[in-house]
């Protein structure tokens, strides 16, 4: 699981036109393999701090989002996947 976790963060996208979708896809994804590997570690969480990415587009992506699409794409993002026991979450 943390090499799993290692490798996408680690991996370098030398892709810099891709939507927003893509990034809303991606997010959760690694948000699901960094807490659950919390988990298997057993973790605090409530002793933990979670410094989020914002989900947005590509910097040479064509399509201009607002910032209101990006901050809604981003709350979906964290409310799908952070845990109610994090700190500064709530419902």
């Amino acid at each position: 699981m943390l090499t799993l976790l290692r490798t996408l963060l680690n991996t370098k996208c030398n892709c810099t036109f891709h939507k927003i979708q893509i990034s809303e896809f991606h997010t959760p994804q690694v948000l699901a393999f960094t807490y659950k590997a919390f988990a298997d570690h057993h973790v605090f969480l409530e002793g933990t701090l979670l410094k989020p990415n914002m989900v947005t587009a590509g910097q040479s992506c064509s399509w201009k989002f607002s910032p209101e699409e990006n901050a809604r794409a981003t709350v979906l993002a964290l409310s799908r996947t952070v845990p109610p026991s994090m700190p500064g979450k709530s419902e």
